[in-house]
């Protein structure tokens, strides 16, 4: 009698914990979505890689245009020049709105990580002409799209930057990049490469967080004594508002983290 009572009361617990459970709003129980701050997707197609990073903002946005970097950490885009309508690379590499763009990508991307002298695997090796279409200094946002006939196969690149809060309340970069594909051909490319690009666009992300954290711990192991930067070294590595500047970035994204090569680096460029 004793155990039929304890079962009996045993069960209704359970009955009343799935009741109550029952009544809690879905959308409470739902992990919060961050949000996005590429433009609104519209092709057959869209192709998405994401990370957040610990480094900020505008670091983050001058390492996106500084193509001459990627070679030494991208393993999906392994070249991206800016050329003439030659095609021959520009002396100055600076991005701007209608540049012509050559790109050379691993599709799948190259086992991780890379650097500038990583050998290409030339079976999965593509080579595209594009053109940057957006700079949106404004809202850090970035577009190319492939040259070629509309009615055959449309494609635009999107990559932004946007400060979000974690789950700590500490403050990261999102780095979001997107590939749309529209035409006739947007079909063939789900059907063959879909899988390898996503793999490609993610592990760019994935290896763009690892380079730009990087690059923030050197700073702060190499540069910081006491948590005080020495202020003949603030003007170089940090702008008014404590944002790594473009001028740290353009020569640091060439070091591979080693404290002895970034140090030898500063010291470069403070005798410039």
């Amino acid at each position: 009698m004793c155990i039929r009572r304890r079962t009996t009361r045993i069960l209704s617990s359970h009955i009343i914990a799935l009741l109550l459970f029952s009544l809690v709003p879905f959308a409470a129980l739902q992990t919060p979505t961050t949000p996005s701050n590429l433009p609104e997707a519209t092709g057959e197609i869209n192709i998405n890689g994401s990370s957040l990073i610990s480094a900020p903002k505008d670091a983050v946005w001058n390492a996106v245009l500084n193509f001459s970097s990627y070679p030494n950490w991208n393993p999906f885009v392994r070249s991206q020049l800016v050329v003439n309508e030659f095609a021959i690379p520009l002396d100055n590499q600076t991005a701007f709105v209608g540049a012509k763009l050559i790109i050379t990508s691993q599709i799948p991307p190259l086992p991780k990580p890379v650097d500038v002298s990583t050998p290409p695997d030339l079976l999965t090796q593509h080579i595209t002409i594009e053109e940057i279409t957006v700079i949106d200094t404004e809202n850090y946002r970035v577009a190319w799209v492939l040259l070629s006939s509309d009615w055959i196969l449309n494609t635009i690149r999107w990559s932004a930057v946007s400060t979000v809060v974690d789950n700590d309340g500490a403050e990261k970069s999102l780095y979001e990049s997107r590939e749309t594909f529209r035409g006739p051909l947007a079909s063939v490319v789900q059907d063959l490469l879909e899988d390898d690009i996503a793999e490609s666009f993610q592990a760019q992300a994935d290896a763009f967080k690892v380079w730009m954290e990087g690059l923030v711990r050197v700073a702060e192991a190499t540069y910081f004594k006491n948590g005080v930067l020495a202020p003949d070294m603030t003007r170089i590595i940090f702008d008014s508002k404590h944002n790594l500047t473009k001028n740290y970035c353009s020569y640091f994204l060439h070091t591979n983290f080693h404290d002895k090569a970034a140090y030898l680096m500063l010291r470069k460029t403070r005798a410039m």
